[in-house]
């Protein structure tokens, strides 16, 4: 199988935020709505809202951020960070080779390529930003099962 990011499905998930904390405030993360919005045929799976994603094969996951009803502000996803403390790519370089974001006037997706190379769980860090220009992080909890269907 390639894992190619142009010859990939592309799959997508989408994040509201329901609750913004700050980088340097109290809590680590904001908190979040997670949902797989579109599977990539088959290619990421989740059993319910804010379940951990698991990701069945090499595939392109588009990360789009949204806010909740009411929510005053819009949020964009800036950049991603990565931790794996049991393998030779602890910053997730081999795992995910590939990183873009692509902005518009109506927000930006974050889109990277997952090559699923085994069975793991790195720790993400999905960093969004505020309208107001404050900083945040989201984890969306995303896991490898290693099939690579």
């Amino acid at each position: 199988m390639s894992t190619d990011p142009v010859q990939l499905t592309t799959a997508q998930i989408s994040i509201t935020v329901t609750v913004f904390h700050k980088i340097g405030g109290t809590h680590n993360f904001s908190n979040a709505d997670i949902v797989v919005a579109n599977t990539g045929e088959g290619a990421i799976s989740q059993d319910k809202s804010n379940d951990p994603i698991v990701v069945n094969k090499a595939v392109n996951i588009g990360i789009a951020v949204y806010a909740s009803e009411g929510d005053k502000f819009s949020y964009y996803p800036v950049g991603i960070a990565f931790q794996e403390g049991n393998s030779d790519d602890p910053l997730g370089n081999s795992a995910f080779p590939t990183r873009t974001i692509v902005s518009t006037k109506s927000g930006s997706q974050l889109t990277l390529s997952d090559a699923n190379p085994e069975e793991n769980s790195f720790e993400f860090g999905v960093i969004i930003q505020r309208s107001d220009g404050f900083l945040s992080v989201i984890d969306p909890q995303i896991r490898n099962s290693g099939t690579n269907q």
